[in-house]
């Protein structure tokens, strides 16, 4: 296992290039135990080593400089960082939403590793060896049209997400973020953009 710490996203008040609020982004989209993606931006005008959060396709916020300052060059020598939501802050009236996030450094020795580890275990007695073969545009193994049903009649309860390991009680007890957050995850899930709880697409 990699090493690991604890941080926040920083800039999550802060409007997107496209005008997307990064506030209703997060309390559409983002849940505790998603795992969101990085972008290095070494073009950015304020900070060369400046890395993005992304929930999907969507920007939250920035990693802090001096965390980016560290992920900065991990990341350019090809290095596998994993970032986890680890707890949603604020949300209340007048108070903003706030992202803690973990994360986890993973050397391309240590993937490399871990991916020999699961190649071993799944080898059988008296068979050759076979390379794990990769899973296409890292497609979930989660059914397409059983998450679609369960989103189109149980959506407003989140069963579509407790099927695929992203379910919670907030989601459930506010039916479905007061049902906007329902018709997001219908539209997602039908796009083939919805994530399961690895991160990994629900498609045909």
């Amino acid at each position: 296992m990699g090493e690991k710490f604890f941080t926040k996203v920083v800039g999550v008040t802060m409007k997107n290039i496209d005008g997307t609020d990064r506030q209703e982004i997060i309390s559409e989209t983002v849940d505790i135990g998603d795992y969101l993606v990085l972008k290095r931006e070494p073009a950015n005008p304020y900070d060369h080593n400046a890395i993005a959060v992304y929930s999907y396709d969507d920007q939250i916020g920035y990693l802090s400089e001096n965390v980016a300052e560290e992920l900065a060059p991990l990341m350019d020598a090809h290095w596998l960082i994993l970032v986890t939501v680890a707890d949603i802050t604020g949300g209340n009236e007048g108070e903003s939403f706030g992202v803690n996030i973990e994360i986890e450094k993973l050397s391309p020795l240590e993937v490399d590793s871990e991916t020999e580890t699961i190649r071993l275990k799944n080898m059988t007695n008296n068979t050759a060896p076979q390379s794990l073969p990769l899973k296409e545009e890292n497609k979930s193994e989660k059914n397409f049209v059983i998450t679609l049903l369960l989103c189109l009649f149980l959506g407003f309860l989140g069963i579509h997400r407790w099927y695929v390991g992203r379910g919670s009680w907030l989601y459930t007890l506010t039916l479905g973020y007061a049902t906007i957050g329902w018709l997001v995850d219908l539209i997602t899930i039908i796009i083939g953009k919805f994530k399961d709880e690895f991160g990994m697409t629900i498609k045909l």
